[in-house]
């Protein structure tokens, strides 16, 4: 595990590559990876979570989840240069997709 100095450090030299050499940027790399991959877990509740109360709503729901691509994250923090890895809020995502909305309503008022 990496303290947040060090993901966020990770996230600059991968964003910035300014007289880095190959080696600490591959180790930033590792290090993205390895944040990246926290997310996994509890990313993974959230959907079952979430794909068990769209499925209450309507046995026809669809979810999803996904972990963001690292080239995604490094494409991010490359354009907005003031972003820092710890900040990202969209590293991960689940959703559920319902046949109708008057259905998740009705279910919010149970």
């Amino acid at each position: 595990m990496f303290s947040p100095q060090e993901v966020n450090s990770a996230g600059r030299i991968v964003a910035t590559f300014d007289g880095e050499t190959l080696d600490d940027l591959r180790h930033a790399y590792d290090v993205m990876d390895n944040w990246r991959a926290s997310h996994a877990l509890p990313l993974n509740a959230f959907y079952m979570t979430l794909k068990n109360r769209a499925e209450r709503v309507n046995s026809k729901a669809i979810s999803a989840q996904r972990i963001k691509r690292l080239e995604s994250i490094a494409y991010k923090l490359i354009h907005n240069n003031k972003m820092k890895l710890t900040q990202m809020q969209d590293i991960g995502g689940c959703r559920a997709v319902l046949p109708f909305v008057k259905a998740v309503y009705e279910d919010l008022q149970r």
